[in-house]
C-alpha cells in the first residue's frame, strides 16, 4: 500500500490518496486514520460504496465546522461528486480535507 498527497485547486483543498492492491489494508487504514482524527478533534465523515455525497449539504457541513475531513472509500465511485465538491468548495473559499482509498488499477481515473 502507497499513499500520496494530491492537491486540487489550492492549498485549502486537499485529498490523501491510499492506494494498493486488494486485501492490502487500505479500507483497514482508513478507518485507522479516522480514529486518529477523531482523537485529534476533528469530525469525520466516511463515504462508502451505496453512500452518495449531497454536494451542497457537504459544502454548508465543512462551513459551519471546518475541523470536518471526508473519508471516501473507492474514491473512484465518488469522482465526480468530489470534482464537483471542490468546485463548490473553492467557490464559497471552503477548506476541503479528503482521505481516500483505492486499488491500484483504479487509480488512472483519479490522478490525471
Amino acid at each position: 500500500m502507497t499513499g500520496r498527497r494530491i492537491f486540487i485547486n489550492n492549498s485549502e483543498q486537499l485529498i490523501y490518496l491510499l492506494t494498493g492492491d486488494p486485501g492490502t489494508g487500505k479500507s483497514v487504514a482508513l478507518l485507522r486514520i479516522a480514529c486518529d482524527l477523531i482523537a485529534e478533534g476533528k469530525e469525520v465523515f466516511l463515504f462508502r460504496n451505496e453512500d452518495r455525497i449531497d454536494v451542497p449539504s457537504v459544502v454548508w457541513w465543512l462551513k459551519n465546522s471546518p475541523k470536518s475531513v471526508i473519508l471516501v472509500d473507492n474514491i473512484a465511485d465518488f469522482i465526480d461528486e468530489l470534482r464537483t465538491l471542490s468546485e463548490a468548495c473553492r467557490s464559497d473559499n471552503v477548506k476541503l480535507v479528503v482521505v481516500a482509498a483505492e486499488r491500484n488499477k483504479r487509480v488512472g481515473g483519479i490522478v490525471e
